[in-house]
């Protein structure tokens, strides 16, 4: 049976893309340091590099070691790039060029598209090219794709707007054996052609107590807090976290480059009496879950694009629902709907 491995910069981008993989395969999301531990029963596997924010060659060799490891096991690889061009891009690609390499940044539900080698979003336009860096790469649109695809290696860059795009590049990528990459969606619909997974369904608990966990500084999350606030949700900051037990909803917002010691293995013993936990901030909840010492994330779903539900297994947190959200992620209204989505959850 094929099975489909992506590999991710961070977590909240392995969680997001593993959500949108759930609808088809059964999936979980594993740091590198713990990859032995993959299920054997999971079809679809996301691996999170943590390599977001370190040097270029550490990160090239992480996803050097999971390509390997997938390689050997048989996996089908994709490779996510962060929905906002950040990272180590053209490190973390380089040891996946001994295939074709086919990239494409276009998320339709959030208008986001990808057109003559840039990515293009309302007013802004960014370079996909500068971000490959050395890694030469052709511009092409779909139809070029299509009929060249046999004679092509390297990088390539496709244009896309719509799922459909989406779709025709995804079956060209699959029946040329080419690597998928992208924020998710590609992905998602190359995993889908390859895998014909059975989808389990988990016991989950209904969810009474929410914790938000909000570690991100970006002007977007900032102003998802304050519409929470003014919604009635209690926000306060992690130093003032001993007052947890007296709130069923509270956003703990801080700035984890400035407390990132707060985040300790007592913070994570009083988020313990929570049902389920909103993470914002890639580093954020990769912090959260080693410090949890937590296995891997079980995939349930998603409450939007890139926003990726899971059940926590193992660790200090074993069985506790988790959601995760980048900073740039959603409307001003994002919380509010992760809360009544979580509402609804049994």
């Amino acid at each position: 049976m094929v099975k489909f491995l992506v590999i991710s910069d961070d977590l909240t981008g392995a969680n997001g893309v593993a959500g949108m993989m759930t609808g088809h395969c059964s999936t979980v999301v594993i740091s590198y340091k713990s990859i032995e531990l993959i299920p054997s029963d999971a079809d679809c596997v996301v691996v999170n590099t943590e390599s977001r924010l370190i040097e270029a060659s550490a990160a090239e060799s992480r996803v050097k070691l999971v390509a390997d490891y997938a390689e050997a096991k048989g996996f089908i690889i994709g490779k996510r790039i962060d929905s906002a061009l950040r990272g180590n891009i053209e490190a973390e690609l380089r040891p996946l060029l001994k295939r074709t390499i086919v990239v494409t940044d276009t998320i339709p539900e959030y208008g986001r598209f990808t057109e003559g080698g840039y990515t293009i979003l309302g007013d802004s336009r960014v370079s996909i090219i500068e971000k490959l860096g050395g890694i030469k790469a052709r511009v092409m649109s779909i139809n070029e794709f299509k009929v060249s695809a046999g004679n092509l290696n390297g990088a390539v860059i496709v244009d896309s707007r719509t799922v459909g795009d989406i779709i025709e590049i995804a079956q060209v990528i699959h029946n040329n054996g080419f690597t998928s990459v992208d924020p998710g969606p590609l992905n998602t619909q190359v995993s889908r052609l390859y895998v014909k997974g059975k989808l389990r369904k988990p016991s989950i608990n209904e969810v009474k107590r929410i914790c938000f966990i909000v570690g991100s500084t970006h002007e977007n999350t900032i102003r998802q807090i304050e519409k929470a606030r003014r919604s009635g949700i209690k926000v306060i900051n992690i130093k003032d976290s001993n007052s947890l037990q007296s709130y069923d909803e509270v956003i703990v917002s801080f700035d984890l480059m400035k407390d990132r010691d707060y985040l300790n293995e007592d913070f994570i013993r009083q988020v313990a009496q929570f049902d389920a936990l909103v993470v914002s901030g890639g580093e954020t909840a990769n912090s959260l879950i080693n410090m949890s010492k937590a296995n891997y994330l079980e995939s349930i779903g998603e409450v939007m694009p890139l926003v990726g539900v899971s059940l926590i297994k193992g660790g200090l947190l074993d069985g506790k629902v988790i959601i995760t959200k980048g900073g740039i992620i959603g409307g001003e209204d994002a919380y509010l709907r992760i809360r009544d989505y979580l509402r609804t959850l049994t």
